[in-house]
């Protein structure tokens, strides 16, 4: 059985860095062999088999999928236990993809049970679900945790800056304390080699349906402990009414813990557009704008799926979008009709599922919902009158291939080093 194996870990007052070995099979996932962790207090005295948790969380799915042994010195009892319930959840998800694989440490430590100080924390981007989630768990003052590596490049310090000054502001605003995490977690393991092997089983992209529950709460264990949170809250990208399989999916976030901590999946029970519909008054009275674009840069873009597809939910949902962080217009509605059109939004079936949904909402009471003194009512009708009829699955992609001849190539290339220069050839000319 091949072995990746963790050679040494650097902790220092406020980071920790990571080194390991990985075997050859597991060489052309990886970018680089150093992991690297840093947060906005101090985690110093944070023992040794809890710093290990934000490595051991972002390398195991990869390992489950390749039946690779992780070998470490010492973990937390409870993470382990967790572990091996995650793995069984991820793996009644994609079966196809998870496999079995052991966690092999000299010593399972059992740390204190009851650190948390009941003390609450939620993973905070400012999107909706985010959103969603600190509305419902506002009464318990959580701290607002950010990640710099996840939904914003650690390369673009301009949309850091913009968000991170956006997050302060909301929790200045409301009293909160607002903590941020540094990572490389995105750029470590070669994302499109991942996607090239193991999307077309998947329904969105590696990070988003199988990484990132466990990675991501992973990189709060040390946080957890030195500032005693009892409980992390994860917003849910499924819902009970779409139950589509990704990474931060219940079955699997509920399963974590770690020794004074338990993560907890939140909003499992509201579709996207119920979440913004059931946060109407709060956007409004409070003048929050979500902040959804994947895009490089600060702000939303109000061009790409994403931000078009928030846009159009605050619309349906009663509320102008351009009071909430969008530049909206008639133009905007014809503009995504063509996108459909043209076929240049190809949907993975996640994605599929939220133009469902919002195509159910826009079934129920047109008349009621939009607002017919908005500049850009009558593209709007037009636009949610196409949309309540419209087959959605002549836009989705079922496969999640979106047509890349070069996932196909680079399956066909074995996993080493040597393949990422080929690779990126392939990508010039093909992609």
């Amino acid at each position: 059985m091949s072995t990746l194996t963790l050679t040494r870990m650097e902790p220092t007052e406020s980071s920790v860095r990571y080194e390991f070995d990985p075997p050859p099979a597991l060489s052309g996932f990886f970018l680089d062999t150093t992991f690297e962790v840093e947060y906005g207090v101090d985690v110093g005295d944070v023992p040794e088999s809890v710093l290990v948790v934000p490595w051991l969380a972002n390398v195991s799915p990869l390992a489950w999928a390749t039946g690779v042994d992780v070998e470490l010195p010492r973990l937390d009892e409870r993470y382990g236990e967790s572990l091996t319930a995650v793995r069984r959840s991820l793996r009644e998800l994609y079966p196809r993809v998870i496999r079995g694989s052991e966690v092999r440490c000299r010593e399972l430590v059992d740390n204190e049970a009851d650190r948390g100080d009941g003390n609450a924390a939620v993973l905070f981007s400012g999107g909706v679900d985010a959103l969603h989630t600190y509305r419902r768990h506002r009464d318990e003052d959580p701290t607002l945790v950010s990640i710099h590596g996840f939904d914003v490049d650690l390369d673009d310090p301009d949309a850091w800056r913009d968000k991170k000054e956006r997050v302060d502001a909301f929790a200045r605003k409301r009293g909160l304390e607002s903590v941020s995490v540094r990572t490389n977690m995105m750029s470590f393991m070669e994302d499109f080699m991942l996607d090239a092997h193991f999307r077309r089983h998947l329904q969105s992209d590696w990070y988003d349906a199988v990484q990132q529950g466990l990675g991501i709460t992973g990189l709060c264990a040390p946080l957890a402990y030195a500032e005693g949170l009892d409980t992390i809250y994860m917003a849910d990208g499924a819902s009970e009414t779409y139950d589509i399989k990704v990474g931060n999916h219940p079955s699997v976030v509920d399963n974590i813990a770690w020794s004074g901590t338990a993560v907890r999946s939140d909003g499992y029970e509201f579709t996207r557009q119920e979440k913004i519909e059931a946060m109407a008054d709060f956007l409004e009275t409070e003048d929050i704008s979500p902040h959804t674009c994947l895009k490089s840069g600060a702000g939303n873009c109000s061009e790409c799926e994403k931000c078009l597809r928030t846009a159009f939910g605050l619309v349906l949902a009663g509320l102008d979008p351009n009071r909430h962080g969008y530049d909206v217009d008639g133009g905007s509605f014809e503009y995504a009709r063509d996108r459909f059109a043209g076929g240049e939004w190809r949907l993975g079936p996640a994605k599929a599922v939220m133009w469902r949904d919002l195509q159910d909402h826009a079934r129920r009471d047109l008349d009621d919902r939009l607002d017919r003194d908005a500049p850009y009512y009558p593209e709007a009708r037009a636009f949610f009158e196409w949309l309540a009829a419209v087959d959605v699955d002549r836009f989705e992609d079922p496969t999640n291939s979106s047509g890349f001849r070069a996932y196909e190539l680079t399956r066909r290339l074995p996993p080493s080093p040597l393949v990422h220069s080929v690779r990126r050839q392939v990508l010039d000319v093909i992609w």
